[in-house]
C-alpha cells in the first residue's frame, strides 16, 4: 500500500509540479514545494520567491522557512496570513501567523475565513523540514554565498533590454514603411459648409484620376523600402550575447548555426555548454525529488496511512544528445569488453 501511495504521489509531481517548480524558480531565483495530505491524496504548493522567505539554514539546507497563504488589504492596512514550518527537537513544527503590517496581529475573530488555519501540530520523528525546494543554479557574483537563489537572467539585463529596443526599432520601421497613398486637392469637391467631399458618383472620381497627367498627377503613392535584415541581424548578436549569460550554446535563442558541412563529434562539442546547462538543471531536480520523496513518506506515516517498504528510482533521457543507434552501439561496445551486464545488453 505504501508504495502504491508513494507512486501515485510521484507520478501527479512528475506530470506537472516538477515542471511548475522549474519554472518558477527559474523566473524568480528560488522555489519551495509543500506537500499537503487531502485525505485521498496529496496536493503540492509551490510557492516563489519573494512569497516566501528562510528564517534559518544549516549548509544550505532551511530549518525554517515561512510562506504566505493569503492577503487581504484594507485602505492602508495589509493583513497576511502566513505559514510557518520549522525544524526543531520535537519534530517538524506546523504554525500559522496573522501580520498585520509586518506585526503580528491575534484578532482571528475579524477574518472568519481564515480561522480554520489557526492550529499548530507537530510531525515527529523527522531530520528534515518536509518541503521540496528547487535553487535556481546561476550564482550570483555580488552575494556569492546568499541563501536565496538568482533567477536564471540574472546579469543579463542589458542585452534583454536591448533586445526589447531592437524589437521597437522593428516595430516602428515597419510602421513608418506602410504605404502611404496621397491624392490631389483637385479631386475634391466643397460642399455648402466649405468642406471637402468626394464627388457622388465614381465615374467622376475615377474620370479626374485619369486625367491626371504625368507631371501632376492627381494620386501619388509613398512606399519605402522595409530595412528590416539590419534589425534582424542585430536582434541575432544580441540573442547570442544572451545565451553566453545564460550559459547555454549558440542556437538556443538566437538563429541555429549550420551544421550541413560538420561531423556528429564537431556538433556534439558545440552543444557542451547546453548539456552542462541540462545536467546542473538535473541535479537540482534529483535533490527536489528526493526531498519530496521523503516528506511523502513521513506525511503519510503522520496520518496513520498503511506502512510498508517501497523503493524510488528515477533516470532521464539522453535524447538531446544522443540518437537510439548511439546508445544501442554505446551498449554493445560495453558488453564486448564485460562493462555492460547481459540484462541492459538484451
Amino acid at each position: 500500500d505504501r508504495a502504491r501511495q508513494m507512486a501515485q504521489a510521484a507520478r501527479d509531481f512528475m506530470r506537472g509540479d516538477l515542471e511548475k517548480a522549474m519554472s518558477l524558480s527559474f523566473l524568480s531565483g528560488d522555489c519551495i514545494v509543500v506537500p499537503v495530505w487531502t485525505g485521498r491524496g496529496f496536493r503540492n504548493v509551490c510557492i516563489s520567491r519573494p512569497n516566501f522567505v528562510i528564517g534559518s539554514s544549516t549548509a544550505g539546507e532551511p530549518l525554517s522557512v515561512a510562506y504566505l497563504i493569503d492577503e487581504r488589504r484594507d485602505d492602508v492596512t495589509l493583513y497576511q496570513l502566513v505559514q510557518v514550518i520549522s525544524l526543531d527537537e520535537s519534530g517538524c513544527r506546523y504554525s500559522t501567523r496573522l501580520i498585520r503590517n509586518g506585526n503580528v496581529y491575534r484578532h482571528w475573530e475579524r477574518f472568519p475565513e481564515w480561522e480554520v488555519y489557526n492550529r499548530e501540530w507537530v510531525v515527529p520523528n523527522v531530520d528534515h523540514l518536509l518541503i521540496g525546494r528547487y535553487k535556481c543554479f546561476i550564482t550570483d557574483k555580488l552575494h556569492p554565498n546568499n541563501v536565496y537563489g538568482v533567477p536564471l537572467c540574472f546579469g543579463a539585463s542589458q542585452h534583454i533590454q536591448e533586445i526589447h529596443y531592437l524589437l521597437d526599432q522593428l516595430h516602428s520601421e515597419f510602421a513608418l514603411s506602410e504605404k502611404a497613398v496621397f491624392a490631389s486637392k483637385s479631386m475634391f469637391v466643397k460642399d455648402g459648409k466649405g468642406q471637402l467631399t468626394l464627388p457622388r458618383s465614381k465615374e467622376r472620381m475615377f474620370m479626374l484620376t485619369r486625367g491626371g497627367s504625368v507631371d501632376s498627377e492627381s494620386i501619388q503613392t509613398y512606399a519605402p523600402t522595409i530595412q528590416a535584415q539590419p534589425y534582424i541581424d542585430a536582434l541575432d548578436l544580441a540573442k547570442k550575447e544572451l545565451e553566453k549569460c545564460i550559459g547555454v550554446d549558440s542556437g538556443i535563442i538566437s538563429n541555429p548555426p549550420d551544421t550541413n558541412y560538420q561531423n556528429v563529434d564537431s556538433v556534439r562539442k558545440s552543444t557542451r555548454n547546453t548539456q552542462a546547462f541540462i545536467e546542473r538543471a538535473r541535479d537540482e531536480a534529483d535533490r527536489l525529488i528526493d526531498q519530496m520523496v521523503y516528506a511523502w513518506d513521513m506525511l503519510l506515516n503522520f496520518h496513520g496511512q498503511p506502512t510498508g517498504t517501497y523503493t524510488h528510482t528515477h533516470d532521464w533521457s539522453d535524447d538531446y544528445i544522443e540518437s537510439m543507434s548511439d546508445t544501442r552501439d554505446s551498449i554493445v561496445a560495453g558488453y564486448s569488453i564485460g562493462a555492460t551486464d547481459a540484462f541492459d545488453f538484451r
